[in-house]
Parts: C-alpha cells; sequence; structure tokens
C-alpha cells in the first residue's frame, strides 16, 4: 500500500534489524510494540499496511487492518486454547 520511502523514518529505527526489504520483513517485537497499541493501526499512510507474522516459515498471524480482523493460522491446540481463553477477544474457530 504505498511506497516504502513513505516509511524512512520507522524503516530506519528498524536497521539493526532488518534482514532485506521486500514483502514480507523480520522486524524486533520492541519496534513493533512502540509503534502502535493495537494491530488495526497498521495503516497507510501512518505505519505499512496489514501486519503479519511468521513462524516456521509460515504465516502464523495475519491482519486485515481496515476491516478489523485478525487471524491466527495453527493447527496447535495449546495455540489455539491459549487464543480462545484471552479475556475480552472475540474469536471463533474456522474449520
Amino acid at each position: 500500500m504505498g511506497p516504502l520511502d513513505k516509511f524512512k523514518d520507522f524503516l530506519k529505527q528498524l536497521d539493526s534489524s532488518l534482514i532485506e526489504v521486500k514483502e514480507e520483513s523480520e522486524w524486533t517485537k520492541a519496534i513493533i510494540l512502540d509503534a502502535t497499541n493495537s494491530l488495526y493501526d497498521w495503516e497507510y499512510p501512518q505505519l505499512p499496511e496489514d501486519l503479519s507474522f511468521f513462524k516456521n516459515g509460515k504465516e502464523w498471524l495475519a491482519t486485515n487492518s481496515h476491516e478489523q480482523e485478525c487471524y491466527i493460522l495453527t493447527e496447535d491446540k495449546n495455540e489455539i486454547d491459549k487464543v480462545m481463553n484471552i479475556k475480552g477477544i472475540k474469536a471463533s474457530l474456522e474449520e
């Protein structure tokens, strides 16, 4: 969603942990947590659109910021139980 040069100040903070700039980037937890308090605030032009996380090379968490949707893609029963037991979360299981 837009050119990356719009985010050069934000991306500069990631220099020490940024592996490469492409559609998927590996960023550090602290910088991401400091950027905003909500997964749904990852919207152009303030931040890159739709934050996602990968685990073992596969997409694990994907967001659709403007629709305020978040998907956790796992078949791990322990992870599912943890997410489903977060107080205040609205969640549903899709088979």
